[in-house]
């Protein structure tokens, strides 16, 4: 990879930009397509991918199951053990 573009809404906040204009929400989302469309013209490869509001995120494990509705692995409990231990 060389580069990464990001895009980020600080704050515990949903995202401001549901508050917009419409007219603000399609400039801005128009913007970000030519934005796009111009690097990959340009031969770089563009992925776009779209992330929900960290209050909304889940943690879930590699079979898509919440982590925080399934008890812990002997593993994981080993894991967080060694952990607190080396902290002190």
């Amino acid at each position: 990879m060389k580069y990464m573009l990001m895009m980020n809404v600080p704050g515990k906040a949903p995202c401001p930009i549901s508050t917009w204009p419409k007219k603000d929400v399609e400039a801005h989302l128009e913007f970000l397509r030519q934005f796009n469309r111009k690097l990959s013209e340009s031969g770089e490869f563009v992925g776009v991918e779209g992330l929900t509001h960290p209050d909304r995120a889940k943690l879930v494990d590699s079979r898509g199951v919440p982590a925080s509705n399934r008890p812990q692995t002997q593993r994981e409990r080993s894991k967080t053990t060694r952990e607190r231990s080396r902290r002190g």
